[in-house]
């Protein structure tokens, strides 16, 4: 008895809830499940399994009936094994945030790095971009997670989400002149200027080598 009260205790002072039913891999960020999932899980749950022994982490972002929709730790094409899911904010061993690599602005020198973390229905992200040379603006970088569609803001607003910081040749640092924002339904964020002008390859500075800027901001999912 004593024993079972431990497991049990165990089970709940971790945070985490063990999984009862089997889940199985369906791509890198997708997992079958059985039937009646929206009545478990929601987004901004947590969860961790083992496949072919190695433990993985991550976020469920999206709940169907037999379908989760995660963002975190790549899955792979094994067996899952000691699967759980948790509701708490900091379940043990839970490493929070998870790297990504965004895509977008120019097709060469530069280099995106990006990690985030999603708390409740809110996702943090903390960016950064390394200039190796002079730019041709493509796209906006990526998001982790789209941006949810009942956020207020859309493409006609000025939504202010977050700040960022940039260096010029590594010698001027600019602080709080480069805002960024993100719209409703959102897969990229945006970047203005103090005078509201885009992100480009001359603005806010005509970008070279050894320039960089980083930001952090955060919106719904």
């Amino acid at each position: 008895m004593g024993q079972t009260k431990l497991k049990r205790k165990q089970f709940y002072d971790d945070g985490w809830t063990p999984v009862t039913d089997t889940w199985a891999y369906a791509s890198a960020t997708t997992i079958t499940v059985p039937s009646g999932a929206a009545l478990i899980y929601s987004i901004g749950d947590k969860f961790k399994l083992t496949a072919n022994s190695v433990v993985l982490q991550g976020y469920i972002i999206t709940v169907a009936d037999t379908l989760l929709t995660v963002v975190g730790d790549a899955l792979t094409s094994h067996t899952f094994t000691a699967t759980y899911y948790s509701k708490a904010a900091t379940p043990l061993g839970f490493k929070h945030w998870f790297t990504y690599t965004p895509t977008g602005i120019a097709a060469t020198n530069v280099t995106l790095f990006g990690r985030f973390c999603i708390v409740n229905k809110v996702c943090y992200v903390d960016f950064r971009c390394l200039f190796a040379g002079g730019i041709t603006f493509t796209t906006y970088p990526t998001l982790p997670v789209t941006a949810s569609a009942d956020m207020i803001f859309t493409e006609t607003d000025v939504s202010i989400s977050g700040v960022a910081a940039y260096a010029d040749a590594g010698t001027a640092y600019i602080f709080n002149n480069l805002y960024v924002t993100v719209v409703a339904s959102g897969t990229t964020f945006k970047l203005l200027n103090a005078i509201g002008a885009s992100f480009g390859a001359t603005i806010p500075i005509t970008w070279a080598i050894d320039d960089w800027f980083q930001a952090h901001f955060y919106y719904n999912i």
